[in-house]
């Protein structure tokens, strides 16, 4: 129902070149963000803690190297949103929105958290609680993107929206598992593991990111040659913003 009420107000409060502009935008970023194969790397790294748990073993190694590993991602994501600055200017995307991309690495920092957290309570059978964060996350973003649209009738509703529902997720996650651990206790794990860590993630990323790379360079393209104009209207349907379930991505993509 929520989905369905945003696509209303989404078309009747913001104009779709505005929107076609923040779309094109975050395709730009999401092929930025689809080349860093760190959740990947989570995710064979949760495998192995998953197999440690079930021999009765301590988890917690393996919980701090997810942590660890998904502070690097957002790291180096958040560096490389904000050096990409002359790269949206350069494609056309006019500067008044380059606000939305600050926003967004805010984003990034606690759903990488939010990821981490995630994996963790994957890794020990809880997939029920998992699954509630994300619902609970995906709920107060859609919530706010309707209130904030009408209240603010520009995309910086969205970007806002995504910030929050992403909080709200961090936040459930926090309360439910208890902690974070030290993420430098995880580098001793990282290192030991290293190469198998690597063979299986990059399998991992290679599987779930190259769709994102192709859908994100095939909506540039189109913002590229048919205009904001011709892009908004093609996406103001489908879903645009995700938020990560926590079984490894780590990250949240605007565009599906």
């Amino acid at each position: 129902m929520l989905a369905i009420v945003y696509i209303v107000v989404l078309t009747r409060y913001i104009p779709l070149t505005q929107y076609g502009y923040y779309n094109a935008l975050f395709a730009i970023v999401n092929t930025i963000g689809a080349v860093i194969p760190i959740p990947g790397i989570n995710s064979a790294i949760a495998r192995e803690g998953a197999i440690e748990f079930a021999r009765g073993r301590d988890a917690s190694p393996y919980f701090a190297a997810s942590v660890f590993m998904s502070l690097v991602m957002s790291v180096i994501y958040a560096v490389a949103l904000v050096a990409a600055v002359p790269i949206y200017l350069g494609n056309g995307v006019p500067p008044w929105l380059l606000g939305t991309v600050y926003i967004y690495v805010g984003a990034v920092i606690a759903q990488s958290l939010a990821g981490a957290l995630g994996l963790y309570l994957w890794l020990v059978g809880r997939v029920a609680t998992q699954g509630a964060g994300a619902t609970i996350g995906m709920l107060v973003l859609r919530g706010f993107e309707v209130a904030l649209i009408v209240i603010m009738r520009n995309v910086y509703a969205i970007a806002i929206s995504t910030l929050l529902g992403s909080l709200a997720q961090l936040l459930y996650y926090l309360v439910n598992v208890g902690f974070i651990p030290n993420p430098i206790r995880g580098l001793g794990t990282v290192l030991s593991g290293i190469k198998g860590f690597l063979e299986l993630g990059l399998q991992s990323w290679v599987l779930g990111y190259v769709g994102t790379l192709i859908t994100s360079v095939m909506t540039y393209l189109v913002y590229r040659y048919l205009g904001p104009g011709s892009y908004g209207d093609l996406w103001a349907g489908p879903r645009h913003d995700r938020l990560d379930n926590g079984n490894g991505a780590g990250g949240i993509h605007c565009l599906e």
